[in-house]
């Protein structure tokens, strides 16, 4: 399966350009691992061309990501689903495939999901698909 593997984390737009550039020079397409509500529900303005299961090894879910915004006030933040390094575990998600590099709709969706997402991740990692189907 072609799937680009992200080294930096996508924080804000100049992150979001420098990711795709790498997947551009990779000639892939854009995949994103989801591991909490992404894997059911998407933000309206985000097209999931595809979506598969993915594994995400070494990992678990967990509640360890304070919130403000989702389940929270400034005062008294609550806790949102995030990742936590754990051997030997291993984290079950939906890999979903928001196209090539260059197609604006592309951007679009990573920029959203950025937004909603990836407020807490430091590096993106590294994801196998078991196979390329569509869910």
């Amino acid at each position: 399966a072609a799937f680009a593997v992200a080294r930096r984390r996508c924080s804000a737009l100049a992150s979001v350009g420098e990711f795709a550039s790498d997947v551009a020079a990779r000639g892939g397409e854009m995949w994103v691992f989801s591991y909490g509500s992404l894997m059911w529900q998407t933000p309206p303005e985000v097209r999931a061309l595809k979506r598969t299961r993915a594994t995400l090894h070494g990992y678990e879910r967990s509640f360890c990501v304070y919130s403000r915004n989702y389940r929270g006030t400034p005062e008294s933040p609550g806790l949102v689903l995030g990742l936590q390094p754990a051997a030997g575990s291993k984290c079950e998600g939906v890999a979903v495939c928001l196209g090539r590099p260059d197609c604006e709709l592309a951007i679009v969706s990573l920029e959203a999901i950025d937004a909603q997402e990836m407020i807490a991740q430091d590096n993106p990692l590294p994801v196998y698909v078991r196979r390329l189907a569509t869910l």
